[in-house]
């Protein structure tokens, strides 16, 4: 009873991500995003995420409650594991529609991780339209001393470890 009382439970919480992610996806002009970010190729529509990824996730949820309602917990954790596999899916093809708060994810100073939730207003710069943020009081200010080609290679080099620890994660 506990075990599926504590799978019920996932269930529930994976209906309302799904629900969260639908109610944002829908909310949303497919067309006017892709426009808005640049129409790069090889991005998943908003519409192939609305109307093929997120009903398959749904799919295999209420196929999972099935399953547990049935007490066969293992083909219920199966389900679930395929809802795993395909919220994966919908992150990385939502994120290739969203735009960054910053330019950066790592302090073009330091080098240290930013939090881009945790960025206070006085750590962030305006550098050729773009928002830079930096992970401590002191950057700003050395920032501020550099030229502007100081300035460019900085970033470029915390774009570069930026790429670098994206496909470290990645593989």
């Amino acid at each position: 009873m506990n075990v599926t009382k504590h799978t019920s439970l996932k269930v529930a919480f994976l209906l309302a991500v799904v629900g969260a992610i639908s109610w944002s996806v829908t909310g949303v002009d497919a067309a006017s995003a892709d426009n808005h970010a640049g129409a790069k190729a090889g991005k998943v529509s908003l519409d192939v995420i609305h109307g093929k990824q997120l009903p398959a996730v749904e799919a295999a949820v209420q196929k999972a409650i099935g399953h547990i309602e049935a007490g066969r917990s293992q083909a219920a954790l199966a389900e679930l594991k395929r809802v795993k596999i395909a919220l994966a899916s919908v992150h990385k093809a939502l994120g290739q529609h969203v735009q960054p708060k910053f330019a950066n994810t790592l302090c073009p100073i330091m080098g240290a991780p930013i939090n881009p939730e945790k960025v206070a207003a006085n750590l962030v710069r305006e550098y050729n339209g773009q928002k830079v943020a930096f992970c401590c009081a002191g950057c700003p200010a050395a920032w501020d001393q550099l030229s502007a080609t100081d300035k460019a290679a900085k970033l470029k080099k915390a774009g570069a470890q930026t790429q670098q620890n994206h496909s470290q994660h990645q593989h």
